[in-house]
């Protein structure tokens, strides 16, 4: 299926690395942005983005096309969707795609060897002493 750009997020939910779009980006051999607040222009060849530098610094970029973007939380205001806009899709029939089509045609293969829950760990130990003895207890251990 032709397209333009894949849009991910910067950072997963457990606020790990944010590595899905430069992973996504290298396995498909894709141009690849991060940390996008902005996108200025499309054109049928490239797009002009801002990106988010430390210290609140902005970088403009231009990145070839097709390619992979991880979008910053901010880059837009939500829009809320009327009664009637909830009702009209609930109707609207949605194609399902499946992974196992596109594995070939992509080359990646995930397997899932095993899904399991980290076990839980013990509580905290409470010290309770003047502030330095546990301190010096800590540090001659």
């Amino acid at each position: 299926m032709p397209f333009d750009a894949i849009f991910t997020g910067v950072q997963s939910e457990d606020d790990q690395f944010g590595a899905v779009g430069g992973i996504l980006a290298a396995k498909m051999g894709l141009p690849f942005v991060s940390m996008v607040i902005g996108i200025d222009s499309f054109e049928s060849d490239h797009a002009i983005v801002r990106r988010e530098l430390e210290g609140g610094l902005q970088e403009r970029v231009k990145i070839m096309l097709p390619c992979v973007m991880s979008i910053q939380t901010g880059i837009n205001e939500p829009r809320y969707v009327s009664i009637m806009g909830i009702r009209k899709a609930s109707k609207v029939e949605r194609k399902v795609f499946k992974a196992a089509d596109y594995q070939e045609n992509v080359g990646i293969k995930i397997e899932l060897a095993k899904w399991v829950y980290p076990a839980k760990k013990a509580g905290a130990t409470i010290l309770s002493a003047e502030l330095e003895a546990p301190a010096k207890s800590c540090l001659e251990s």
